[in-house]
């Protein structure tokens, strides 16, 4: 057999198999016709013991299209980690080569410049202008919700078939679909759902009672997001919002209590590989609706029991294969927990460099070992969910007067004795785009006590006397 699939095999490439295992499937010649117009051939799945020499032949040599690799800016990591590992990385965005930076310039096979990201017939034609010069796909990525569909549909219109297709795509862009996919769980959810007149609404208000939060039902982070406080805003969100920017909203109960996330990687199967929790010190909705709002959250060095449950319940569900996950919950100020949303992603901004800093590893190259195979949940292996050190995403806004200057802030850590205290792991100027919901000028923190961080978060916040 192995003889003959050498000498007759066209080609080669990884299926989904019957027991959902990714396995080679083989192709083979049979015969060409008289006009030489048409291939006829057969393929099979190819099983152990020959599944292994493809499986080393296989993780020789990937070709990876990563989209949009110039945003946000850490993303270069994900290429350089991919190339480590021997694949061919090319890549498709909207910027101009020359303003790249070093690194994916040096990484990266090829760079296809389009007009726009958001014009897929540009995209599809760079697409294949990649496949004619460097051979079959294998692996398609962006780490950016807002490319998920055109992921999906790249991998339909060029059968690579390892990801989502489009038909997969709504569960984890609309939140009703979410919603009811959560409830068949048994996972508490906000009550509400989809409803477009005033009348609905102040029925569901009449039985739920004020104030509602109204968001896209499909849409991503906390855009056009409100907090409705009673009748009079949710008609006039009716009569400027609702009119300005048409679409399906959803309508929840307000939910009191502090937003916390499970997030992490899971391997081709659905196991999950590493997990952590977030939590934020204010909701991104505040953040975006007030720009006085101080914005911390911090990565506690445990996962609480019913939120790791949850969470792999989740993980399951939405088979999320070969990804990150950002799922969103409440703690409700009665220790209920409620399920929010689903994303195919990790926490936002610099949250992947937030559980590099937590969990003492690098999260870059452990997604690019999943991708080439090197990496799974194998037989008596344990996830990681206990991180080594609290981590704390915490931004100042430029407008305020604080008591302590940045070089005050860098001194205490520096004096502070590094198994008790704080350190000052980054500090950065926060890019004009996220800056309303994410700060001005942002630091990472990290610390093996919960006191400690919180102490420097009360130095880091003070403002001067009047």
């Amino acid at each position: 057999l192995a003889l003959f699939v050498a000498q007759h095999c066209v080609l080669v490439e990884w299926q989904q198999g019957p027991d959902d295992r990714l396995l080679p499937r083989v192709a083979f010649v049979l015969y060409i016709d008289d006009c030489l117009s048409k291939l006829v051939w057969r393929s099979f799945y190819l099983q152990a013991p020959f599944v292994r020499l493809f499986s080393i032949a296989d993780r020789m040599v990937r070709t990876v299209l990563f989209l949009s690799p110039q945003f946000p800016a850490n993303f270069c990591h994900f290429v350089s980690h991919l190339k480590e590992e021997g694949c061919v990385v090319v890549a498709i965005g909207d910027a101009s080569f020359d303003s790249l930076v070093d690194i994916l310039k040096a990484d990266l096979t090829e760079y296809y410049e389009v007009p726009s990201m958001e014009d897929y017939d540009e995209v599809y034609r760079g697409v294949a202008h990649l496949i004619h010069h460097h051979g079959r796909l294998d692996w398609v990525q962006s780490h950016n919700e807002h490319w998920l569909l055109v992921e999906a549909r790249i991998r339909q219109d060029f059968n690579i078939r390892t990801g989502y297709m489009p038909e997969e795509i709504s569960q984890f862009q609309r939140k009703s679909v979410m919603k009811r996919m959560f409830r068949e769980l048994g996972l508490n959810v906000p009550e509400g759902g989809v409803m477009s007149t005033p009348d609905e609404v102040c029925e569901f208000a009449n039985r739920v009672g004020y104030p509602l939060i109204v968001k896209p039902d499909m849409g991503v982070g906390a855009m056009d997001t409100f907090k409705l406080k009673d009748e009079g805003e949710m008609r006039n969100f009716f009569n400027t919002t609702f009119i300005e920017h048409p679409q399906e909203y959803i309508f929840e109960r307000f939910i009191s209590g502090r937003l916390i996330t499970f997030d992490g990687l899971a391997d081709k199967r659905s196991h999950i590989l590493v997990s952590g929790t977030l939590q934020y010190g204010a909701a991104i909705m505040e953040c975006v609706s007030n720009a006085n709002q101080d914005i911390y959250g911090y990565i506690s060095r445990k996962v609480p029991e019913d939120l790791k449950e949850a969470g792999k319940k989740l993980v399951e569900a939405f088979k999320v294969r070969g990804h990150f996950f950002h799922f969103e919950f409440f703690r409700e100020t009665n220790g209920r927990l409620v399920v929010l949303e689903v994303n195919l992603r990790l926490t936002g901004g610099k949250g992947i460099d937030m559980y590099n800093y937590a969990f003492d590893t690098d999260l870059y190259k452990m997604w690019a070992e999943v991708v080439v195979d090197k990496l799974e949940l194998k037989p008596g292996m344990e996830p990681i969910t206990d991180a080594k050190y609290f981590s704390c995403y915490a931004s100042r806004r430029s407008h305020k007067m604080y008591q302590y200057t940045h070089d005050d802030l860098i001194n205490k850590a520096a004096w502070s004795p590094e198994e008790q205290g704080v350190q000052v792991m980054w500090s950065f100027d926060v890019p004009e785009l996220f800056r309303r919901a994410m700060g001005d000028f942002a630091y990472i923190l990290r610390s093996p006590t919960e006191e400690a961080l919180c102490h420097m978060l009360n130095d880091l916040f003070a403002l001067k006397a009047c």
